[in-house]
């Protein structure tokens, strides 16, 4: 049986989660990355559990001047301005447990191996 991973951030349609419950079935490992409050991955969990995969749920934290810094790294059109910075308060009043917070304020590309390595083999980002 394959693992789910929902990594970082909002989906607005459930339906698009419906789609990754076919490749978890047959025993593929998923990642997801989209915008991902916790209401939705306790949503996408309890339709997972007859399928007895595991939800790994992470979302990828970084500090104010961070996120301004590496949104300003990216192309104008897919700059999000202030937008990330709405959404990291969206988290906070989310009810987001903080044992699904993974900082990365402090990392680079160079730690990109970390990191998934981090999320993939860590307890405590699974969604009991």
């Amino acid at each position: 049986e394959g693992d789910i991973f929902a990594m970082g951030g909002s989906f607005s349609f459930r339906r698009t989660w419906v789609n990754y419950i076919p490749a978890v079935t047959y025993g593929n490992d998923v990642v997801v990355d989209y915008v991902t409050f916790p209401k939705e991955a306790a949503w996408f969990h309890e339709n997972l559990k007859n399928l007895h995969v595991h939800v790994v749920y992470v979302v990828l934290w970084a500090d104010y001047n961070t996120l301004i810094k590496r949104d300003e790294m990216r192309k104008p059109e897919y700059q999000m301005g202030d937008r990330c910075l709405l959404l990291v308060e969206e988290f906070k009043k989310s009810g987001l447990d903080e044992k699904h917070l993974l900082d990365t304020s402090r990392k680079t590309t160079k730690d990109m191996e970390y990191i998934v390595e981090e999320i993939m083999k860590n307890p405590r980002y699974r969604m009991k």
